[in-house]
């Protein structure tokens, strides 16, 4: 299984990040899996990953961005 971008309807779904590969990000040294994500409210859930020195720089979100981070740390 892979990501549920553009899901029509609520409901469960299982979703089996082991099985995605990582995917690079804008900036250099974070890595992301987009695991749901809603082109319409612009809502998404993602994992990161983050390289040792790996910055991410400021910026915003306009919507909900629900954010796991499963390898580094953020400050």
């Amino acid at each position: 299984m892979g990501n549920i971008e553009n899901s029509p309807e609520l409901k469960s779904i299982y979703i089996d990040p082991a099985s995605m590969e990582w995917q690079e990000s804008e900036f250099p040294g974070i890595h992301h899996k987009v695991l749901w994500s809603d082109p319409v409210s612009g809502r998404s859930t993602i994992l990161f990953k983050l390289d040792p020195g790996a910055i991410v720089p400021s910026h915003e979100h306009t919507e909900v961005e629900q954010t796991w981070i499963v390898s580094g740390s953020f400050e």
